[in-house]
């Protein structure tokens, strides 16, 4: 049984380093919780968003980036894929 996904519910996230407000689908999602079946799940945005304009200044992207990693995590490879 396929459940419907949310209706598309613009909401504004700011980004990081300059505040400018971006928008993002704040829709509900089906995700598929293994011996629980199928549920809508909100989406979480906890971890740090970066605009286009700051993305192409290399200082602001990688302060943005240590950010992201403390909330996520430190990089890791797989085998197979990163060599």
């Amino acid at each position: 049984m396929r459940l419907p996904e949310g209706q598309p519910q613009e909401g504004h996230i700011p980004c990081e380093p300059c505040g400018a407000l971006l928008s993002v689908n704040m829709a509900p999602v089906s995700i598929d919780f293994p011996g629980e079946g199928r549920r809508l799940v909100s989406p979480k945005f906890d971890a740090p968003l970066i605009c286009g304009e700051c993305r192409r200044d290399p200082i602001k992207l990688k302060n943005t980036r240590k950010k992201m990693f403390e909330y996520v995590g430190e990089p890791r490879k797989q085998e197979g894929f990163d060599g």
